[in-house]
């Protein structure tokens, strides 16, 4: 199972997003902005020509989050399901039995 908390834990400790791509002599670099500053790793981030490369790791700052807070919502709502799921069974082999 994937460990949600350490993916936050790995977003929470890096820079805030949202973060964005952007094209640099050689590359491409992802782009962070704080306090309305612009912000980047001096790394090239991928290679020429993969704008797509850079455009999915800046996504990745913003949809990690969202989609890590949808997985525990529907793990919690699984959770839910099946406690009803077996307390209803338990309630229908104890009325079975009488």
């Amino acid at each position: 199972m994937i460990d949600l908390n350490e993916i936050m834990t790995a977003v929470e400790a890096a820079t805030p997003g949202p973060w964005q791509c952007g094209p640099l002599t050689g590359g491409y670099y992802v782009l962070a902005f704080q306090d309305d500053k612009l912000s980047w790793n001096n790394d090239l981030l991928c290679s020429e020509n993969r704008e797509a490369d850079a455009q999915l790791c800046a996504g990745a700052r913003t949809w990690l989050p969202a989609l890590v807070e949808e997985l525990r919502e529907a793990r919690a709502t699984i959770d839910y399901l099946q406690r009803r799921i077996t307390a209803t069974g338990t309630q229908a082999v104890e009325a079975a039995n009488d």
